[in-house]
């Protein structure tokens, strides 16, 4: 990384990155109650990094591209020890609620989404699919604060990840979706809405809801706005 002109090791630089991420996280609720939210959203990484740090993570992204799958399933391994493991291979703590408001903004708010469709496909998936085991793991301790609904999340993940053959665990990933999709099958349907829309569109005439396709266990869910941006 020598081209970046770090003058510090990459290790640690990075864990520096992590930190100044969770101390500044996004906004994952009420995003569209103002358009100043939404572009400082999308512009979440540009402002928290600035330039030459995004430049570094994209070199990384792209040199680590054949091994982005096992890096990422390291690092969510990591986020499930304890801190100070010592099976820890670096100083890095990872803690579930910081995880928990990058998980919400992926999957909760139009400049998560914005950012993930600015990605390779791979990347996409992946990002969503952690993002899905996080929220997850917060609703079993109680922590989901917001209380972001995984059936549609998992559904569109799902449906991805079926046209990605290119990940090389693909079929472990579809089953711990489908164990997820069962989970949360049982749980009472509610009204899914849009994040973006505004209060003063509840009351509004929607047109009927589109029939949902079902594709390897997915749990039916459907989606009362006209506006739905796909996932």
């Amino acid at each position: 990384m020598a081209d970046h002109g770090l003058k510090e090791k990459c290790e640690k630089h990075l864990i520096k990155l992590i930190k100044k991420l969770f101390a500044n996280p996004p906004v994952v609720v009420r995003e569209t109650e103002n358009l100043f939210t939404i572009l400082t959203n999308s512009a979440h990484f540009y402002r928290v990094l600035g330039k030459n740090d995004l430049l570094l993570l994209r070199d990384i992204l792209t040199r680590e591209g054949e091994d982005i799958e096992t890096i990422m399933a390291r690092f969510y391994h990591w986020s499930e020890l304890e801190p100070g493991c010592s099976i820890l291979p670096i100083a890095l703590h990872l803690p579930l609620n910081s995880l928990y408001q990058y998980a919400g903004f992926f999957l909760n708010t139009l400049g998560g989404q914005s950012y993930l469709y600015r990605r390779t496909p791979r990347i996409r998936t992946l990002v969503k699919y952690y993002s899905v085991l996080v929220i997850d793991r917060a609703n079993d301790k109680g922590m989901n604060r917001y209380g972001i609904d995984l059936r549609f999340p998992i559904n569109s993940t799902m449906e991805e990840m079926e046209d990605s053959p290119n990940l090389k665990k693909r079929d472990a990933y579809l089953d711990m979706l489908q164990a997820l999709a069962a989970k949360y099958r049982t749980q009472p349907a509610r009204r899914i809405v849009c994040p973006w829309r505004t209060r003063a569109d509840q009351g509004r005439n929607l047109p009927p809801r589109p029939v949902a396709k079902k594709k390897r266990g997915a749990i039916a869910i459907y989606d009362d706005c006209p506006y739905l941006l796909k996932w």
